[in-house]
């Protein structure tokens, strides 16, 4: 089962093989310069690193519904 396979399953309430292992909002840079000082490689992502699920980025709105008015 690939990663979108199971990103899926998993928004449409099904049983995946694994849980989808991805982050959504990024990581804070004071946060990964820490990771380096304690092991994480220097040229490497934090998501190789840990071995997260690739996934698509897409623009999403977060604001109210519906949006105001300007």
């Amino acid at each position: 089962m690939n990663s979108r396979e199971c990103f899926r399953k998993v928004m449409h309430f099904k049983h995946p093989e694994r849980v989808p292992l991805c982050e959504f909002q990024g990581f804070d840079p004071n946060t990964i310069i820490r990771w380096h000082g304690e092991g994480l490689p220097l040229g490497m992502s934090v998501e190789d690193y840990f071995g997260f699920d690739e996934f698509e980025r897409m623009p999403i709105d977060l604001g109210p519904i519906p949006g105001l008015m300007t």
